[in-house]
């Protein structure tokens, strides 16, 4: 399309330097007749073939010039399709090559894969060590665990494991455009008890550049099932950039609760903790260590929301139960709304949302009596329309229940989910 539209931009300027040309002539001898001495057409013919002389070899040019880069684009097509062909032929001979490797030492992979799952589920750890500040202590005990199952095995499982390093080498060092299909084709192949084995021997290679950049970078462990609440957190410590498949369904222990400023998050986050023991309420105002709470505005809203994601990685154990509130939106420094960006709520995987609403001049009086000042009442309207429609915007895309509430009433439909959801 680009070539045929400069092909047709030269024809059109040739086509008006010839006229312009032809215009010129016209113009110049207007007043003079025609001769019948063939001198003058002689030069006539002269004055027409140097100018459409030029302007043909001037289109030529450019036609010669559209042709060279046709051949080298078919050229540069052809050199890459090669070259692809000849990296899918490799490819699957590395794989097949693996596969076969993968069959003899398949009775080491299992035994290694019982151990390990026994281990694991016996490994003793005090809490403080399931942090990011302790976890290269954490990392070395888990090294320990793994090397006490690898080592007798080592021999043979070693072989799998440096020629399943280099196909993975040879697909990150390749120039191919989707690497990420090549590394889901290796990762189908794999079977349960690889995927478990890989996973502790990629923690041993933290550090160094091996396998473990390429397992992190390109997300290989994402189908990779953890059965045990230990596994969990060394899947959030060891493996921050993937996005495990197995804990959109296992780890949705947050619900959040949203509303407008003054609607009573507070209190009805307090009547339900009263109400369910074991739901633990954070609130994330007090997260944020907001020094003053009666500021309704934030600065930089995307910020605010990074660190309240950070925090809650700190605190959110995968033993228990909570309850967070916030908002789907907020004001901010310019004084406008602003959304709470999506990727924030998959982030929290909240089990489901809870709208809190109430009566707009109740709120507007419960702003003012706390906080000594308020947002107007067309202000307050504006965020609880947004609110709304973000909570049910979030509930669809995600697939989960929405439940609003009014004036802090705890209705049937929401008790039922909680208590199915804890119990």
């Amino acid at each position: 399309m680009k070539k045929t539209f400069i092909l047709w931009i030269l024809i059109v300027i040739c086509f008006l330097l010839t006229v312009g040309s032809v215009g010129f002539y016209i113009m110049t001898y207007v007043d003079h007749t025609i001769s019948d001495d063939p001198i003058y057409f002689g030069v006539f013919g002269d004055y027409m073939g140097g100018v459409v002389g030029t302007i043909l070899a001037l289109l030529s040019v450019g036609l010669l010039y559209l042709t060279y880069t046709s051949q080298m684009q078919i050229a540069y097509k052809q050199n890459n399709l090669t070259a692809h062909q000849q990296f899918e032929e490799t490819f699957f001979e590395l794989l097949n090559s693996l596969q076969l490797i993968t069959k003899d030492t398949y009775p080491e992979l299992n035994d290694v894969y019982q151990k390990l799952k026994q281990s694991s589920e016996e490994f003793e750890y005090e809490d403080n060590l399931l942090s990011q500040e302790n976890i290269c202590i954490l990392q070395q005990r888990v090294n320990d665990m793994f090397y006490d199952v690898y080592y007798p095995n080592r021999l043979k499982i070693g072989v799998y494991f440096r020629n399943l390093c280099h196909v993975m080498q040879f697909i990150e060092q390749s120039q191919e455009q989707d690497k990420l299909k090549y590394f889901q084709i290796l990762q189908a192949h794999m079977c349960d008890q690889e995927l478990l084995v890989l996973f502790f021997y990629s923690i041993r290679q933290i550090g160094k550049k091996s396998i473990y950049p390429m397992i992190d970078k390109w997300k290989f462990l994402n189908v990779f099932e953890a059965d045990s609440k230990m596994m969990l957190k060394l899947v959030s410590l060891f493996y921050p950039n993937t996005k495990f498949k197995m804990l959109e369904r296992r780890t949705r222990n947050i619900v959040f609760l949203g509303g407008v400023h003054g609607v009573g998050k507070t209190t009805f986050c307090s009547i339900l903790n009263s109400r369910y023991k074991n739901l633990k309420y954070l609130s994330a105002s007090q997260m944020l260590n907001w020094s003053n709470p009666a500021i309704k505005v934030v600065e930089d809203v995307d910020n605010n929301q990074e660190i309240l994601l950070q925090k809650l990685q700190k605190v959110v154990s995968y033993d228990f139960c909570y309850l967070l509130d916030g908002h789907f939106c907020l004001y901010n420094k310019d004084m406008l709304l602003q959304d709470i960006d999506i990727q924030v709520f998959e982030q929290l995987n909240p089990a489901f949302i809870i709208l809190l609403e109430g009566n707009v001049d109740m709120i507007h009086e419960q702003l003012m009596k706390r906080d000594k000042k308020t947002f107007s009442r067309d202000q307050i309207i504006q965020m609880m329309d947004r609110e709304r429609f973000n909570a049910k915007k979030i509930s669809e895309q995600f697939d989960i229940p929405l439940f609003i509430i009014e004036n802090n009433e705890i209705t049937e439909d929401l008790s039922a989910c909680i208590e199915n959801w804890l119990y």
